[in-house]
């Protein structure tokens, strides 16, 4: 529930908002950690958050450093009477079932987090209050009793806690527990709370291990920044704990569990304060250990951000610059049916490339539409418009590119004579628009004479096909047909991306 709540349209808006400034990247980061109480769930929400442009990667970075600090709050409610506040919160749901709020989709996710958080707040709370219980289960005892005669053991169980469980404040609240109960002591505590941290930012790398690229570089950090914390405070493992506990108790008369819990929140802040020194140099070790492919190129938005519609200036100039992105892949999607050795290779399939390129299109189209709603003058708003019918142009341009290439490899056809012509003809008008995009002016009279009127010479190849053996069998010739109309529909676009430059 607190993960649909993070990834929530109405949350993402705030955080986007929150995240123009490093102050407020900290404060949504830490609000971000408060709702999700788990690395991995933070993880992914700043990672949907990338991956849809709505903030950029050293934002996200600074995101999930901080989610972690967020998390220490619900530790710090179990030193308190939190038995009232779950109380509370279930009350709030009940008074919203009564005025049929329930009934409302957004109402109904801020019922179940209330819900869920009020339930938390009561396990966490009877926990609590029955942990001399524990003290009777002899398997319990003897179990830290031999845990404790090693620091790695305590650390490895920690460690294994998290993962299971997938929160290290979650851990860090069954180690109070334990303290309570005369189960474990302070430093056995403190040992298990490190192992938690660190098997919270694992639990992350393996949840992760199918990404790569930019995602996979979020996660990394994500796992780093609970690994500096470790080193940062790890010192205070093999000191004398009693005298630093008799002293903060002494001056500060606080209870034990009280100071485990600042420890834990002191370990994540020492973690996001630490890693921020060295991101710089952290950014350069994740480009060198997931590298940014094609793919995740493709996948962004390169030029428009989301506060450029607040100037439709320089949305224009952006959008222009973003749209004409699109058109210099276009020649990819011919890949696959010419001369590779003669051609720049991609990696990207023509499927994934143009499933991102449909992307970015619609990503376009909801800037445009945002930006028009703000219109500072007719003039500027009227090249918004414009942009919009381009963006349709190439929308369909890289629809059609993309069918006539794939209808042509189905069935071979541009091995053929005739689907060979084609193909080599598109690339060259195509190459022509992407020099005339690119500033070569020199071009346009060619590309508009190539472009003009073919629907006699495309009925008369049609007719052919018809009569001829240009293609072996029925599906041959369907294709070849196919692709004169792909390829004459393609000329059409052409000229109408021209058209609409504003």
């Amino acid at each position: 529930v607190m993960r649909d709540i993070a990834t929530s349209k109405f949350l993402r808006n705030i955080l986007v908002k929150m995240t123009k400034t490093q102050s407020k990247s900290i404060i949504s980061g830490a609000l971000l950690g408060g709702l999700t109480q788990s690395t991995s769930a933070a993880t992914f929400a700043c990672i949907g958050l990338l991956e849809s442009g709505a903030i950029n990667f050293s934002r996200t970075l600074t995101l999930i450093s901080w989610a972690s600090v967020g998390q220490s709050v619900i530790v710090f409610l179990v030193a308190i009477n939190i038995k009232m506040i779950s109380f509370i919160s279930l009350a709030i749901v009940g008074v919203m079932y009564l005025f049929n709020l329930h009934r409302e989709i957004n109402s109904k996710k801020i019922i179940n987090a209330f819900f869920s958080f009020g339930l938390i707040l009561f396990g966490l709370s009877l926990i609590k209050e029955t942990s001399h219980v524990l003290n009777a289960l002899p398997i319990l005892t003897d179990f830290f009793t031999f845990s404790r005669e090693s620091f790695l053991i305590g650390f490895i169980v920690g460690t294994i806690a998290a993962i299971i469980i997938q929160s290290s404040s979650t851990v860090s609240i069954i180690a109070i527990t334990l303290n309570i109960a005369g189960i474990i002591t302070f430093n056995d505590a403190l040992i298990l709370i490190f192992g938690a941290n660190f098997g919270s930012g694992l639990s992350v790398l393996l949840f992760t291990s199918h990404l790569a690229g930019r995602q996979k570089q979020v996660a990394i950090f994500a796992f780093a920044t609970k690994l500096f914390g470790i080193i940062a405070l790890l010192p205070i493992c093999f000191i004398d704990q009693s005298k630093l506990l008799s002293s903060l108790q002494l001056n500060y008369d606080l209870s034990i569990y009280v100071v485990i819990c600042i420890v834990y929140a002191v370990l994540q802040l020492a973690g996001a304060i630490t890693i921020s020194f060295f991101q710089g140099l952290i950014i350069k070790l994740l480009n060198l250990i997931s590298p940014i492919s094609e793919e995740d190129n493709l996948s962004k938005l390169r030029y428009i951000y989301a506060e450029a519609s607040e100037d439709t200036q320089s949305a224009v100039a952006l959008t222009i610059k973003e749209q004409n992105k699109l058109i210099n892949e276009l020649t990819f999607y011919l890949q696959p049916i010419r001369n590779e050795s003669e051609t720049h290779i991609s990696s990207v399939p023509i499927k994934t490339r143009h499933e991102l390129g449909v992307k970015i299109t619609a990503s376009i189209k909801e800037f445009l539409s945002d930006t028009i709603k703000r219109g500072q003058s007719d003039s500027v708003t009227k090249d918004l418009f414009i942009l919009q019918n381009r963006n349709e142009a190439i929308e369909s341009i890289i629809q059609t590119v993309y069918s006539f290439s794939d209808t042509l490899l189905l069935e071979f056809a541009y091995k053929k004579k005739l689907g060979g012509s084609l193909t080599e003809s598109l690339h060259m008008i195509l190459s022509l628009l992407v020099d005339h995009i690119n500033g070569d002016e020199d071009n346009l009279e060619m590309l508009s004479e190539l472009t003009s009127e073919r629907g006699a010479l495309m009925d008369n190849i049609r007719n052919s096909l018809s009569v001829s053996n240009a293609a072996d069998g029925p599906n041959g010739k369907q294709s070849l047909y196919l692709a004169t109309s792909l390829f004459e529909r393609t000329l059409w676009l052409i000229k109408q991306i021209n058209k609409n430059n504003p």
